[in-house]
C-alpha cells in the first residue's frame, strides 16, 4: 500500500484523530433555549432584542478580524504557490530559453554564411 501524497502546507488538514464515547452520547443533551418570541418561552421581547444585538456584535466583530488578516493570508498562500510553481517550472524554462538560443544562433549564422564573402568586403 503506498502512502498517500502530502498536501501543500496551506492546505488545513486533520491533526488530532478524536473517538466518539458511548457514555457521551447516551447522556442527554443539554437544553437549548427557545427561540426568542416563541410561546412558552418565558423571554421578553427586551431579551430578544439583547441577544439579537449580541449576535449582530460578534458577526460584525468576526467579521472585522477576517476582513483584516484575510488579504495578508490570501497574499501569503498565493506568494507560496507562485514561488513553488517557478520553482517546478524553472528546468523546463532553461530548456525553452537554450533551444531558442540555439536556433536564434544557428539562423544568425546560415544568413551570414549564405551571404557568402563577397557581400562582406563591400
Amino acid at each position: 500500500m503506498s502512502t498517500p501524497p502530502v498536501a501543500p502546507r496551506f492546505v488545513p488538514t486533520l491533526t488530532e484523530v478524536v473517538e466518539w464515547q458511548p457514555e457521551e452520547a447516551a447522556a442527554p443533551a443539554p437544553q437549548q433555549p427557545a427561540a426568542p418570541g416563541a410561546p412558552g418561552s418565558g423571554a421578553s421581547a427586551a431579551d430578544a432584542a439583547a441577544v439579537l444585538a449580541l449576535q449582530e456584535h460578534i458577526v460584525s466583530s468576526v467579521l472585522g478580524r477576517v476582513e483584516h488578516s484575510l488579504p495578508g493570508r490570501l497574499s501569503e498562500a498565493i506568494a507560496q504557490v507562485v514561488m513553488e510553481q517557478t520553482r517546478f517550472m524553472l528546468p523546463r524554462l532553461r530548456e525553452e530559453i537554450a533551444e531558442a538560443v540555439r536556433h536564434s544562433v544557428a539562423d544568425a549564422l546560415r544568413e551570414e554564411l549564405g551571404s557568402g564573402p563577397s557581400s562582406s568586403a563591400g
